[in-house]
This record gives C-alpha cells, sequence and structure tokens, in this order.
C-alpha cells in the first residue's frame, strides 16, 4: 500500500484499504460541496437581493471561484485517478477511477470555458492592475463581468 503525501492527499483517509480511492472520493465530496455551497448563495443573494440570476452570479465570481479548491485539488485527484485504473483489479476501485477522471476532465473544460470569452452571459475585459506571476496564472489575465441589467458588478 502506498502512503499518499499530503500535498496530493490533504484530506488522508482510506477507502477500502487504498489511499487513492480516498483521494479521489474526497476529491469529489469537496468539489461537489463547494460548487452546491456557492450555489446556494448565489440562489440566496437572488431571493433576499430580488436580482437577476446573472446579476448574483456575477457578484459572487460564479462558477470562477467554486473551480479554484477543485483545480488546486486535482492533480493529485487525475494522478489517484490513473493509479486506480492502471493497477487495480477490483471493480469497484476501477469505477471510482473513471469518475475521478472524469470529474477532473469535467473541471478543467469548465476552467477553459469560464476564462474564455462569452462564457455564462460575461464579457472579459482587461483587469486595471496587470496582474503577473502567479496571481495571473491562477486568476488569470482578464475578468469577467455581468451583461445583466445591473452593472454593480463592473470593475470599480
Amino acid at each position: 500500500e502506498v502512503d499518499l503525501p499530503k500535498l496530493i492527499h490533504p484530506l488522508g483517509f482510506d477507502i477500502r484499504e487504498s489511499q487513492e480511492a480516498g483521494c479521489v472520493v474526497g476529491f469529489l465530496i469537496v468539489s461537489t460541496g463547494i460548487y452546491l455551497l456557492f450555489t446556494l448563495g448565489v440562489y440566496s443573494y437572488k431571493l433576499y437581493y430580488t436580482t437577476s440570476l446573472v446579476d448574483a452570479m456575477a457578484r459572487f465570481r460564479y462558477p470562477t471561484v467554486c473551480l479554484l479548491v477543485p483545480l488546486f485539488l486535482s492533480p493529485g485527484c487525475l494522478e489517484s485517478s490513473f493509479a486506480l485504473i492502471i493497477y487495480n483489479t477490483d471493480g469497484a476501485k476501477i469505477v471510482i477511477g473513471i469518475a475521478g477522471s472524469l470529474c477532473c476532465f469535467t473541471i478543467y473544460g469548465m476552467c477553459i470555458k469560464v476564462l474564455s470569452g462569452g462564457a455564462f452571459y460575461s464579457e472579459v475585459v482587461p483587469v486595471g492592475i496587470p496582474r503577473k506571476g502567479f496571481k495571473k496564472y491562477i486568476l488569470g489575465a482578464t475578468e469577467w463581468v455581468s451583461m445583466g441589467g445591473d452593472k454593480h458588478c463592473e470593475r470599480m
């Protein structure tokens, strides 16, 4: 049995005596939880302030912000998923590996869609102060804003 480092598997639990399976299932739980939490926040904001859904999404920087933690955890999940697919004969672990790799590729696709122009009724605008280094790598060189009615989400 392989002991995964904390950087790859920060939650550190096993499933069916496999840390790789624990890493993938933990990733799926954390990613789903963050997505549901931000979705609940967006809809709560929409109902409380009686604004449009697009403006509420822009206020929360949805879904860009909820992709940050899954994007940070996805390399460990992808590595563990491939290890489960390649090195196991247990069918349940192989299914967990396939589900984890599909989830990681879905998140990568969402990041590409969100950070490209025209996603989610948005418009890509240049950031006022140019971002450099790690901040540019994580947040991108541009930011998207709502094209809805209220313009409270535009750059100030």
